[in-house]
């Protein structure tokens, strides 16, 4: 759904709205929560299609805010690339526990 004509001030706020959305989710992630990124896609494309339908003089007032939500993605997903390693490395490290476990009991049964 693409609004008509945002002007740039609306598209700045926008961005806004993304980083914070961002912001929110690094801080839970390292507060060991789940994280929902429900609608930050779309707001994300959205916004960006408007940015790219803007004469380039209007476009270029955002080119910071831009910018900034590019380094807020990219830190983002690291810190959901580290969230996957520490939980893959818990599941490895249960499985290990269960595989000793089951040797463990085969071993004293017989």
């Amino acid at each position: 759904m693409m609004t008509d004509d945002l002007k740039p001030v609306e598209l700045k706020a926008r961005l806004a709205e993304a980083n914070a959305t961002i912001d929110v989710a690094r801080r839970a992630l390292s507060d060991g929560k789940v994280v929902s990124l429900d609608g930050l896609e779309a707001h994300v494309d959205i916004t960006c299609k408007e940015i790219i339908a803007l004469p380039k003089a209007e476009s270029e007032v955002l080119q910071p805010p831009m910018l900034a939500l590019i380094d807020g993605l990219e830190k983002l997903s690291g810190a959901l690339g580290q969230d996957h390693r520490e939980t893959q490395d818990a599941l490895n490290t249960l499985n290990d526990r269960q595989r000793a476990q089951s040797a463990y009991a085969k071993n004293s049964k017989g």
